[in-house]
């Protein structure tokens, strides 16, 4: 068996689209990305929900592989608002996933921990994919909210130490009172995924972070 190339995740996400615009769940999407990244490369080893081991705490990461530059770690997110549609005769019925400032403050939290990992040795490299049918994350948003911080929005950058606003109630950053510490920097950029339905919502785009890069633009 030959070595395997490269991971090209913008040319695997371009090739699942086609086939799966619209996914029912994390977990949904998960599968079929791993599925997909096989199929492109499929020589490459590719395990879900992987064993990961930081100062002494167990944890799982959605997805790991070996490539021709070593192993490496995908991160998911899938974000929706609430949406029924039907494609290629099969029902979906996205939810409202709300909270967006803890959904940034999660992804950049996986960022974090990525940067751990590679920092550590685990592995040689990362990359977190959100994918999502809300606006609000692409696009600036008011000033003065609590995740004003975190923000993600389409040319963003992003470095340092990041945290949810001190005016936040207590019980809505619950497990997330921590600053989070960045080595690397990044710069937010969306592309746009699918667009499965011509309604509010039925718009995807994804963005897509590498965090070896980010660790050497710092």
């Amino acid at each position: 068996m030959s070595a395997p190339g490269p991971l090209d995740l913008p040319a695997v996400l371009s090739a699942l689209a086609e086939q799966r615009p619209v996914f029912h769940s994390e977990a949904d999407f998960q599968h079929a990305l791993a599925w997909a990244i096989r199929e492109r490369h499929p020589n490459m080893k590719v395990r879900l929900e992987y064993a990961v081991t930081l100062d002494g705490k167990r944890g799982h990461v959605d997805i790991r592989l070996d490539d021709a530059d070593g192993p490496k770690v995908v991160e998911l997110k899938y974000w929706t608002r609430e949406l029924d549609l039907i494609v290629d005769d099969e029902e979906y019925r996205l939810r409202e996933h709300g909270r967006e400032p803890l959904a940034r403050y999660d992804l950049w939290r996986d960022i974090a921990r990525i940067e751990r990992l590679i920092d550590d040795k685990l592995v040689g490299g990362g990359h977190i994919v959100a994918l999502t049918n809300v606006q609000g994350y692409w696009n600036a948003g008011r000033p003065g909210t609590i995740d004003e911080g975190l923000r993600i929005h389409e040319g963003h950058v992003v470095h340092g130490s990041l945290s949810l606003s001190p005016k936040a109630k207590p019980g809505t950053t619950k497990g997330r009172e921590k600053p989070i510490e960045l080595r690397g920097s990044y710069v937010t950029r969306w592309r746009p995924y699918s667009q499965p339905a011509e309604v509010p919502g039925g718009e995807f785009r994804y963005l897509l972070l590498d965090v070896g890069a980010g660790l050497r633009a710092s």
